[in-house]
């Protein structure tokens, strides 16, 4: 793995959430590492192909990465992005028996409002 790759996937590993490109870049820059956002995206893309960490994509919105690459499933709040992990169990064992697919990996992400937001806009109601 080169320096710069190994630096990227230490940073995912450490993040505390879902890192997008623009706040590793932003990282880089705070712990003086230079790195353009070009290669940041030239590595996050590396890691992605050899399995090393997981690409989140959100529509309309910067694709975040994921630290975890085992079945799981995505929560994310409308309002502010935020994403959770979920470990559903016997989601696969329905879908196979739901589909009578043989099932190798899925996708799933459930939208809604966290708890924050959802403070947050009770207090504007009135």
């Amino acid at each position: 793995m080169s320096k710069q790759k190994d630096t990227l996937y230490s940073m995912v590993m450490q993040y505390d959430g879902h890192p997008s490109a623009e706040e590793l870049f932003l990282l880089c820059k705070e712990d003086n590492i230079k790195m353009s956002i070009a290669t940041i995206y030239r590595n996050l893309n590396l890691l992605v192909n050899e399995g090393k960490i997981a690409k989140i994509s959100i529509a309309g919105h910067p694709d975040r990465y994921d630290s975890r690459t085992d079945a799981h499933v995505h929560a994310i709040c409308d309002r502010c992005e935020t994403i959770e992990d979920f470990n559903v169990t016997g989601l696969e064992e329905f879908l196979r028996l739901r589909t009578n697919l043989d099932i190798h990996s899925y996708d799933l992400t459930l939208h809604y409002t966290c708890p924050k937001c959802r403070k947050k806009e009770a207090l504007h109601i009135y």
